[in-house]
This record gives C-alpha cells, sequence and structure tokens, in this order.
C-alpha cells in the first residue's frame, strides 16, 4: 500500500473520530439544557457558545460551530417554552458574535471566500470599494458598518440609526446598485436625498467625511444613474467636491458636445470653485449666441422696463460669460442690461435669469 495514501485514510479516520467525541459532547450538552436544574441548563447553554466560538482541538471552529447551531436548531421545536427560549438565545449570541469575529478578521484576499458567509462579505466590500476606495481607512469603516449590520447583514438598520455619514456610506457604496437609469425610481430617490442632503463634506477632515467625500465623487464621475451633467454640478456643488466639480466641467467642454445649458451652468460652477481655466473659458463664450433653454415656469421677466411684464429675458450664453467678466471685475450686471438676475444659493446666479430682455409679441 502506498504510503501517502495511507496516511490520508489514517488522517480521515482520525478526524472522523473526532468529528463523532464533538458531536457527542454538543448532543450532552442539548440534553442537558432540557434538565429540571437551572444551574445545568444555564451550565449547558454556556458551553454550547463557548464551544461554538472557541478554538479546540477536536475539530475546526466553523465545524463547531454548525455542530451547535444544527443541535440548537432542533431545540427550538421542543415542547418546553424555556427550552426553545433558551435555544433561541443561544443561536443568537454565537451568530453576533460570529459575525464579529469573522468582520474582525477579514482581510481581502482572493482566496478569502471559503464558505457562504465569507463569500457575503467579499461582495459587499466589493462594492463598497468600488467607490469608497481600497485602503486600511475604506477597510475600517467598512468594518465597523459590517459590524453594525449584524448576520443578518441589516444595512438599512445602520443606515437609520448611526449619524450621517455613515448612512450615506450604506446607500451609496453598499446598498443601492447601478441602474444607469436617471428617470427610475432609485435613481431620482438618491439624487433627491442628495440634493436634500444637509451634509456638506467639502475636501473632509476626519475619516469618515473623506470617504463620504470618496463616494460621492465615484457616484457622480462613474455616473451608474444616468444623472445629466445638471444634476451632477448640482450634487457636487452642493456637497462641496471642488475637484470632481472642475472635472465634470473639463469632461463636458472638451468633448464639445454641451448643450448651451450645460455650457452656462458649466461656467457658472467653475466660478463657484475659482477654476483656474475659467478665464479662458470665458473669453471663448463671449461670441456664443446660442439660446439657453428654459424650462417651463422659469422663465424671467425685465425689471424696471417700460415693457414690463411683458418684456421675457432671453439668456444666451455670452451673457453668462458676460455676467461673470463683470461679476469678477466687481462690475454689476444689472446697470449694463441684464437687469433680471436672480441669486440661487448652488450656481450663485440663476441660469435662466441672465440675459436681456426681448419684448414678447401678443
Amino acid at each position: 500500500m502506498d504510503y501517502e495514501a495511507k496516511v490520508t485514510w489514517d488522517s480521515d479516520d482520525v478526524h472522523q473520530a473526532m468529528f463523532q467525541n464533538a458531536n457527542e459532547r454538543v448532543r450532552r450538552w442539548c440534553e442537558e439544557i432540557e434538565s429540571e436544574s437551572s444551574f445545568s441548563r444555564r451550565s449547558a447553554s454556556e458551553n454550547l457558545v463557548q464551544y461554538a466560538l472557541l478554538p479546540h482541538d477536536e475539530v475546526s471552529v466553523s465545524e463547531s460551530r454548525r455542530l451547535v447551531l444544527g443541535h440548537l436548531r432542533g431545540l427550538r421545536t421542543s415542547m418546553s417554552l424555556e427550552t426553545r427560549t433558551m435555544a433561541v438565545r443561544a443561536t443568537q449570541r454565537i451568530l453576533i458574535e460570529s459575525h464579529r469575529q469573522e468582520v474582525a478578521a477579514f482581510e481581502p484576499r482572493d482566496d478569502l471566500a471559503r464558505n457562504w458567509r465569507e463569500h457575503e462579505l467579499v461582495d459587499h466590500w466589493d462594492r463598497f470599494s468600488k467607490r469608497a476606495g481600497e485602503d486600511r481607512e475604506a477597510l475600517a469603516c467598512f468594518r465597523s458598518l459590517a459590524m453594525s449590520a449584524g448576520p443578518e447583514w441589516n444595512w438599512a438598520q445602520v443606515r437609520h440609526r448611526r449619524g450621517t455619514e455613515e448612512a450615506w456610506l450604506c446607500r451609496l457604496g453598499i446598498e443601492t446598485s447601478d441602474c444607469e437609469i436617471r428617470h427610475s425610481k432609485l435613481s431620482q430617490s438618491i439624487r433627491g436625498e442628495l440634493r436634500r442632503s444637509p451634509v456638506s463634506i467639502g475636501d473632509g477632515c476626519t475619516p469618515i467625511e473623506r470617504l463620504v467625500g470618496r463616494v460621492i465623487d465615484a457616484t457622480l464621475l462613474q455616473n451608474p444613474y444616468g444623472w445629466s451633467v445638471e444634476t451632477r454640478l448640482e450634487i457636487a456643488l452642493i456637497h462641496g467636491r471642488r475637484s470632481t466639480v472642475r472635472s465634470l466641467c473639463e469632461s463636458s467642454l472638451r468633448l464639445g458636445h454641451a448643450t448651451a445649458r450645460e455650457t452656462s451652468l458649466c461656467l457658472l460652477a467653475m466660478d463657484r470653485v475659482n477654476d483656474h481655466e475659467l478665464d479662458v473659458r470665458l473669453e471663448r463664450s463671449l461670441d456664443d449666441r446660442r439660446v439657453i433653454t428654459v424650462r417651463a415656469g422659469e422663465a424671467h421677466f425685465g425689471v424696471r422696463d417700460r415693457h414690463w411684464p411683458q418684456s421675457i429675458v432671453v439668456p444666451r450664453v455670452q451673457n453668462v460669460a458676460q455676467y461673470l467678466i463683470w461679476k469678477r471685475e466687481g462690475i454689476d450686471a444689472r446697470k449694463h442690461g441684464i437687469t433680471a438676475i436672480q441669486a440661487d444659493p448652488v450656481w450663485g446666479a440663476k441660469v435662466e435669469s441672465i440675459g436681456r430682455c426681448d419684448v414678447a409679441t401678443r
């Protein structure tokens, strides 16, 4: 007989014998849970929990955990209410503590996924790291969130109970999936939350703030929800993502396919973040006579005009460029024909109001 084969058979026999011993030990403890002695019941329950969580010589921790949980599952159908209650509590303790152990020991390695729990943990990490990054800072934050989510991966619970920053990390980094359709319910929900959010991360000072900034940046730049340039710029300005604003403006204007409205909004956004290329863009836009599309109900009318309110503002790209040039020079555009201009908390000025008045025909 081959020596290596004999050693393998002997090892299998030893493991099988140890597994049977472990199974018998767990079975005896489960029987003691139904004992008439309260001390025996509590002692047996504690022994089961410790045996499922701590390393020992008989079988691996994962094997002992499956063994204990399997026997406890049988006790949960007992006729005794106390037995069922103790079995449920012991099961919950094992699941929660084993979850904490798995998360605390988690390292994103290719060979990590060996069971279904680890597969789930890796899947959540892959989704999170795609937007938050893969450094130690991101890993530490992910572990904290995963521990709070519990063995059932209740991310909604984390989102509602933790602070605003943790809520955004769960919402954008873990819970949501890509849909690429700007008008879907998921896309509209996330967009509305980002617009209403009081969080202003800016460049971020704390680790949690930096991670929130990363997931917002990744969401806007990767654009998994199919949002328009206007929507992404607005969200970036609301949350103080200056570098993202610059990247969005550069990519939009460089392609040369930007509409009049997109071009004008990019100029306003570049002014808000004091982009160093704004002066060049403004000079190029002074001859752009394209009319900016105005949404229904957002038209502006002339102020202090003899034809008011029949005088309608016709905003053009060149008007936006001229307004920004005057603004940077400290000149009031209202004294030079752009009389209907209105302030806006995000863009600085409403793009629909930046223009000269044309008398409307009846």
